[in-house]
């Protein structure tokens, strides 16, 4: 089974060690830590500005060697290539290094063939699927933040921290086991926690059951059963959109029985006008 841990509490994940003891702990906007966005902003200029420079020195070096007779083909090879290349290594090594934004942009450069060199989308096409990952370190500390816990081994048997299964742009993945946990531990869990729930929840715009469910660390089954009165608002309206339905239905079942009872009197009215058999019965009368 696949379980995303992110955004759950330890006791969410106790109880579901019960039943699922083998897990894949996927880290949500894994990254290592970062300096503050103004000193990247700063970083990205200063790299940016000197791979810019170096390409209007090799500009100017592409222009010498025509002057000197040196053909297209040749000037390419010897000047741009290598240009190309070592910008290609420097701005996957920006992206790494930077992460988060830059990143992702530089996936999307990657992707562009048609106007990007080709030596820069070959190695910029590598952050779409082999980003370097976190270090055992770093992910350890960021499981250990979203999981709210200060030794993962009340979790997990054991976690694959120097392996992962897979890195990208924001998240990877990690091979783990869960801990199973006496019914004691689990009734122990589960109290702390409703003590924990507040008695009110104040619903933020676009927020649905689901986010309240990962507030509050609950089930959709264990929110409904909370909200009684909410479930028979819901059962009612069900209810009032099923008859509106009905009445729908019964009207056009007896206009269509009216359209036939009208075509049917029309249909003998022109046969009595036209000399039909209710007036010949008439005339033999």
């Amino acid at each position: 089974m696949s379980t995303k841990f992110s955004n759950l509490n330890m006791e969410s994940l106790k109880a579901a060690g019960t039943d699922q003891p083998h897990a894949f702990a996927a880290i949500s906007g894994a990254s290592e830590p970062q300096a503050s966005g103004l000193s990247r902003a700063v970083e990205f200029w200063r790299r940016a500005v000197y791979i810019y420079g170096t390409y209007k020195a090799a500009q100017l070096r592409s222009l010498l060697l025509l002057t000197t007779g040196r053909s297209d083909a040749e000037v390419h090879d010897s000047v741009w290539v290598p240009q190309h290349t070592w910008a290609g290594e420097e701005m996957y090594k920006l992206c790494i290094e930077l992460r988060g934004f830059y990143l992702k942009a530089g996936q999307f450069i990657g992707s562009r063939s048609d106007f990007v060199p080709e030596q820069i989308c070959r190695k910029l096409a590598l952050l779409c699927d082999k980003v370097p990952p976190m270090s055992a370190e770093a992910t350890r500390a960021a499981l250990q933040r979203e999981l709210g816990v200060s030794d993962l081994s009340e979790l997990f048997e054991w976690i694959d921290l120097e392996n992962p299964l897979g890195s990208a742009s924001i998240s990877q993945v990690h091979k783990a086991r869960l801990r199973r946990f006496s019914r004691t531990e689990l009734s122990r869990a589960n109290a702390s926690l409703r003590r924990q729930r507040p008695q009110e929840y104040q619903l933020a715009p676009g927020e649905g059951a689901w986010d309240v469910c990962n507030a509050l660390g609950m089930s959709l089954r264990e929110l409904r059963a909370i909200n009684k009165g909410e479930a028979w608002r819901e059962r009612g309206q069900r209810r009032r959109k099923d008859g509106i339905e009905n009445e729908r239905r019964i009207g056009q079942r007896n206009l269509r029985e009216g359209e036939g009872e009208c075509k049917r009197y029309q249909t003998r009215g022109s046969q009595t006008a036209t000399g039909g058999p209710y007036k010949d019965y008439g005339r033999n009368g």
